[in-house]
């Protein structure tokens, strides 16, 4: 039985999955290179540096553009609306916490999450399976009774080994992180998919 949902940000929530390089770096490519804002970023997600030293040499008028490819996936906003009165429902991501909450204020988001978990508050990220094994924990759950959702194979692959029931959001043309030999339990192509999947499984 399916008692809540694990949904990552980028990717499943929002049309681009790849915001460093298609948003901050886009943003801030006269101050920084696509390599410093990578390199920052997987700094900054744990919290190894912090926010103003991941955006040191960008000016501070220029730190929230990248909010502009900030939008709601086609479906995702009302997939949120009907699944949060149904299920618990929770953010897991892989991210810069400032940057996180720019993005979640600007969609309006907390309304439909029980809780958010970000990496930098964590102290680690997903494919890790102590991400996972945290969040389990927090929320009193078994893996065989969450739902995670995610864009890329890798971290997928790391919630099934925590016996999460995984889904990915399927996106054309997506990068190498998805080229790996793994499947997840369900491929969707829109969030409102869902609701299917978690009947299928609840009369399994």
């Amino acid at each position: 039985m399916i008692k809540a949902i694990f949904i990552d940000l980028e990717g499943v929530i929002t049309h681009n999955g790849r915001i460093m390089t298609d948003g901050v770096y886009k943003h801030a490519k006269n101050y920084l290179t696509k390599k410093q804002v990578l390199k920052r970023y997987k700094k900054a997600r744990t919290g190894k540096i912090s926010y103003e030293e991941f955006f040191k040499g960008v000016p501070k008028n220029k730190r929230n553009d990248f909010l502009k490819e900030v939008q709601f996936r086609k479906g995702s906003k009302e997939a949120l609306k009907s699944l949060h009165k149904k299920y618990p429902l929770y953010l897991a991501s892989n991210h810069v916490d400032v940057l996180f909450e720019k993005e979640i204020k600007k969609l309006k988001l907390k309304k439909y999450f029980k809780k958010i978990f970000v990496s930098k508050n964590l102290k680690t990220r997903k494919p890790f399976l102590k991400f996972y094994k945290t969040i389990l924990k927090d929320t009193k759950l078994k893996g065989k009774e969450v739902i995670f959702v995610d864009d890329t194979r890798r971290n997928l692959r790391g919630a099934k080994k925590c016996n999460l029931i995984t889904v990915q959001m399927i996106n054309p043309g997506f990068d190498a992180r998805n080229k790996m030999d793994f499947r997840a339990d369900f491929e969707i192509k829109d969030l409102k998919e869902l609701e299917k999947i978690i009947k299928k499984i609840n009369t399994i």
